[in-house]
C-alpha cells in the first residue's frame, strides 16, 4: 500500500494498494526472485555479526538492515547493507553472507528469495 501524506498538514492525500502479482510473475520469468520480507525467522543457520571494535569504541549501536538474494538452494548469493550505521554495515552483511535457509519452492519448483535479514547491534 502507499499512502501520500501533506508534509505541511500531515493529512492523509491519497492511499494506493498494490497488487501481488509474484506467482504469475515468475511462472513467466524463470530464475527470477519472490519476495521473503524479513527472512531472520526462517534461517536454518544465522550467524552473529561480530561487533568491530572500531564501533565498539565509539559506542556504535542499533539495527543494520541487510538486503540478500538467496539462491534456489538456501544459499545467500547477494548481501548489502541498506540501512543502519556505517561502522556496523560491514560486520552484518559479512554475517549475512554466512546465513543458510532451507529452498523456497513455488508449485514444487526451487525459486530464489529477496528479503532481508535485521542485525542489533546493543554497545557494550
Amino acid at each position: 500500500t502507499h499512502v501520500w501524506v501533506s508534509a505541511t498538514e500531515g493529512q492523509i492525500l491519497k492511499t494506493e494498494k498494490e497488487e501481488r502479482k509474484e506467482e504469475a510473475a515468475i511462472e513467466r520469468e524463470p530464475g527470477r526472485s519472490i519476495n521473503g520480507g524479513v527472512l531472520n525467522g526462517r534461517a536454518t543457520s544465522l550467524p552473529n555479526p561480530e561487533y568491530p571494535a572500531i564501533a565498539r569504541s565509539a559506542h556504535a549501536s542499533g539495527a543494520v538492515t541487510v538486503e540478500i538474494t538467496i539462491d534456489e538452494n538456501g544459499k545467500v548469493v547477494a548481501a548489502y547493507a541498506v540501512s543502519g550505521d556505517p561502522l556496523l554495515r560491514n560486520a552484518a552483511v559479512t554475517a549475512a553472507r554466512q546465513a543458510t535457509f532451507l529452498p523456497t519452492r513455488l508449485k514444487g519448483e526451487p525459486v530464489k528469495v529477496a528479503g532481508v535479514l535485521v542485525y542489533n547491534f546493543v554497545a557494550p
